[in-house]
């Protein structure tokens, strides 16, 4: 699961079009190395599973590209109503989220590092 603190921020952009702060900017850019080089350590592990909430659970013109993001915060200050109508397709399944997660971050962290530890182990036995 990802942060509370960061999908309560994604949830008011795309319910509201309110600001992100520079990490979740460069999240819904696409700008992973940007993203990566702000994330905080917590961050840092979440990242693949904040991607993977933004691209299942929020509307596809709301994120992808600076352009994107700029044209979603604009369209809910011109067409609120639109906006409204595009992110509650997914409000009912963001809202479940934390019901519907059962990986928790330690999970996801603990069973990337056990992988990435039998990759390792495989890599050596080669040598």
């Amino acid at each position: 699961m990802i942060p509370r603190n960061i999908k309560a921020i994604i949830d008011l952009y795309v319910d509201k079009g309110y600001s992100v702060g520079s990490f979740l900017y460069a999240v819904l850019t696409n700008d992973l190395f940007e993203a990566t080089a702000r994330a905080d350590q917590q961050n840092q592990f979440a990242l693949t599973l904040i991607c993977q909430y933004i691209y299942n659970y929020t509307p596809k013109p709301c994120w992808g590209s600076p352009e994107a993001v700029k044209d979603w915060q604009r369209m809910h200050k011109e067409h609120p109503n639109l906006c409204e109508a595009m992110a509650s397709q997914d409000r009912e399944r963001r809202q479940k989220y934390y019901e519907e997660s059962q990986e928790t971050l330690f999970e996801y962290c603990t069973k990337f590092f056990d992988q990435e530890s039998k990759n390792k182990e495989g890599d050596d036995n080669k040598n």
